[in-house]
């Protein structure tokens, strides 16, 4: 059996899957290996592509063409479940590994640290070919543990992963309606041990008009239903989730992501001059940060908290600096 298994999903990326493919054949190990791929009814030439890196490297890649579209989640699930090794390392097929000693530094330090459950890296965010920006900065902690994790959201990007597989096992039914699960793949692993974080940058987080976003809206319009401010309303769908999971032992670290993903529901509703609902939504996050009294080195600047202030006590002036606003830019 192999000791690690590069798990990626595949769904409409013609334009990305050779490099995800090429970065998981070129790591070099000491152990043995395989790549699963799980593709997901693609309608473009992405299962193609996949087919013929399986004829060329059949002893080192296991393909699973899907005979109906399992969605992002869906797609996810069954992924994992073919993967029967120690370690699982995430990629998924827009992304890729830049470091062909990616797997082998990241399961050393595991194999030599049972007390961790994962690992992950930094990485490079790519649009439109060019690197925007690191995905996380210099201050991210070299060591996470859980309560950590559910304050501040992803340790690090999905395809930096590598988890003990017998940390996501037994992975509870509401995961698999989640609408993603970076986040909370990180805090079901963490449950059963500490992340290691790498400053190594290793592999490369693309974004583009087509990634999960795309798709969440794509699917939304199919069943009929807004796609407002999407990441928002699934990212709390997911703390609510989380919070009943572990029995709101977390709830003050949770009210901490959910007051982050208010504000961007206040962006949206300010982007679309609904002074009424972005001041609803301030109140939420004041309601929820007033409590609580340690917010140094998270999003809540003293700007951000005048801000909020501001929204709630004089929405009136404030829509009449938006007005102004629109006002000259069409000019």
């Amino acid at each position: 059996m192999a000791k690690a298994s590069a798990c990626i999903i595949a769904y409409n990326h013609e334009s990305y899957i050779k490099d995800c493919l090429e970065g998981a054949l070129a790591q070099r190990v000491d152990f043995d290996y395989e790549i699963i791929i799980s593709e997901d009814c693609s309608t473009d030439r992405t299962r193609e592509i996949c087919v013929e890196y399986q004829k060329k490297y059949p002893d080192k890649i296991k393909l699973f063409l899907n005979e109906k579209n399992l969605g992002l989640i869906g797609n996810w699930v069954k992924a994992l479940s073919l993967c029967q090794s120690e370690y699982v390392a995430i990629c998924e097929g827009d992304d890729y590994w830049i470091d062909p000693a990616k797997l082998q530094k990241q399961i050393d330090f595991l194999d030599s640290h049972p007390d961790f459950a994962l690992s992950g890296h930094n990485a490079q965010v790519v649009k439109n070919g060019q690197v925007i920006r690191l995905y996380a900065g210099a201050k991210q902690p070299k060591t996470m543990e859980l309560k950590y994790i559910l304050a501040h959201g992803s340790g690090s990007p999905t395809c930096s992963l590598v988890i003990r597989n017998s940390a996501i096992q037994n992975l509870p039914d509401w995961f698999s309606k989640m609408r993603a699960c970076d986040w909370t793949i990180q805090a079901m692993a963490a449950q059963h041990g500490k992340m290691k974080y790498f400053t190594n940058i290793m592999g490369v987080y693309r974004k583009h008009d087509k990634g999960a976003g795309f798709a969440a809206k794509i699917n939304a319009h199919k069943a009929g239903s807004p796609d407002f401010a999407l990441p928002s309303k699934y990212t709390l769908e997911m703390i609510d989730n989380l919070n009943r999971h572990f029995n709101y032992q977390y709830d003050r670290e949770l009210k901490r992501q959910s007051a982050y993903w208010y504000n961007l529901y206040i962006n949206e509703y300010l982007k679309a001059g609904d002074i009424k609902m972005a001041k609803t939504y301030a109140g939420k996050i004041l309601k929820v940060i007033l409590p609580l009294s340690n917010w140094r080195g998270t999003w809540l600047t003293a700007k951000q908290a005048l801000r909020l202030l501001a929204i709630y006590f004089l929405p009136i002036f404030i829509l009449k600096l938006i007005k102004k606003s629109n006002a000259g830019q069409s000019k």
